[in-house]
């Protein structure tokens, strides 16, 4: 059985947990907002210069993300919202956790009442 202090200082510990992971949630959503802007001025860039070299206007966006450069633009874009995504999935787990500790916490201490 755990202590009561015990289950305290693990909620304290979650709670500081969550703060950072809200903290890198934020850094990350920054990131994917980051590079989704970049990989959408790239890849306009492109299509622009391909119409400029005469490509067919109803090939020109595939041909463009198939270039290397909007191709790696593109994947550090879904990379990022790979990290964001995961970072939000930490936080909805930790939160989770901390609710089952509080119910302990208040099946401990608030048993009679």
């Amino acid at each position: 059985m755990v202590s009561g202090q015990e289950l305290f200082a693990e909620r304290d510990r979650i709670k500081t947990s969550l703060d950072r992971s809200l903290t890198k949630a934020y850094e990350n959503g920054m990131d994917l907002a980051e590079k989704t802007r970049l990989y959408r001025i790239l890849l306009a860039q492109t299509i622009l210069q391909l119409k400029a070299d005469g490509m067919a206007v109803s090939i020109i966006k595939e041909v463009a993300k198939g270039t290397d450069t909007v191709a790696d633009a593109e994947m550090l874009m879904i990379a990022a919202e790979v990290s964001y995504k995961a970072s939000n999935e930490n936080i909805m787990a930790q939160k989770k956790l901390l609710e089952s500790i509080e119910a302990d916490i208040n099946r401990e201490f608030y048993k009679g009442e």
